[in-house]
């Protein structure tokens, strides 16, 4: 909460060292929503260094944690292949999960995907789906 209020100024002033701060206690803890905005600053440079390997750490842990922000974004950065390798299968399996836990963005965001896949990149991402699905129930 307070990592919250500090990055972006509401209640607070606005502070992106101690939100870092904030944000990094909390994540050492294993708190999926500290975890995913701790790897946003890493993937942007915002006030540290831009380390896309310690970000897609973070962003994998609040994931499957089941912090479906967390998994809308490791979606989006597989169908990119922005910080990481590009595979379709694994973008839709990972926005497919953060849309069964109502994140509207990746719900919005499965259509287009979709259009750009092979029937097998399809069958493949489904398949990958049903194992997220089953290591975030267990954890």
């Amino acid at each position: 909460e307070l990592g919250l209020k500090y990055w972006s100024g509401i209640e607070l002033e606005q502070d992106r060292f101690k939100a870092y701060e904030w944000f990094d206690k909390a994540a050492l803890l294993n708190y999926p929503p500290a975890q995913y905005h701790l790897a946003k600053m890493f993937l942007e440079g915002d006030n540290v260094l831009q380390d896309t390997t310690k970000a897609l750490e973070l962003l994998r842990a609040a994931a499957k944690s089941g912090f479906a922000e967390a998994q809308c974004e490791l979606g989006i950065i597989m169908w990119q292949g922005k910080y990481a390798d590009k595979d379709l299968s694994k973008a839709f399996a990972w926005l497919n999960l953060a849309a069964s836990r109502d994140s509207i963005r990746a719900q919005n965001l499965i259509p287009t995907l979709l259009t750009q896949m092979s029937q097998l990149q399809i069958m493949e991402g489904q398949k990958f789906s049903r194992q997220l699905h089953q290591e975030t129930k267990a954890s």
